[in-house]
């Protein structure tokens, strides 16, 4: 999310180097097209976001993570706010913007 694409790739290759074969490795990411609130939230929430010292970079499909860690890394799981939220039991209501943002549990293969 708050990444270049290029920086999330080489990311990737440094932690695979690091990561002891067993490893889990949690990220998040941001999906392309799924800010909420229409025109209104593409431009406010970046804005934001930026205006915070986060600026919104990189964004990536659930298949675009999973071949950019194949073939070391298994995905364990991939969802969204909503999931997470099934996942874990949790009563707390999804904020819209966060639904755009995916968390993806990942195992370095053995």
């Amino acid at each position: 999310m708050y990444l270049p694409l290029e920086a999330v790739g080489d990311g990737l290759v440094q932690l695979t180097r690091l990561a002891a074969p067993g490893s889990q490795l949690l990220m998040t990411y941001r999906v392309p097209d799924a800010l909420p609130f229409g025109a209104l939230g593409r431009a406010a929430i970046p804005a934001f976001f930026a205006a915070a010292g986060e600026p919104l970079k990189a964004t990536l499909d659930p298949g675009e993570i999973a071949a950019a860690m194949a073939p070391e890394w298994d995905v364990l799981y991939d969802d969204n706010a909503e999931g997470w939220q099934q996942l874990t039991g949790s009563r707390a209501d999804p904020a819209r913007s966060f639904l755009s943002e995916r968390l993806t549990v990942a195992r370095r293969r053995i």
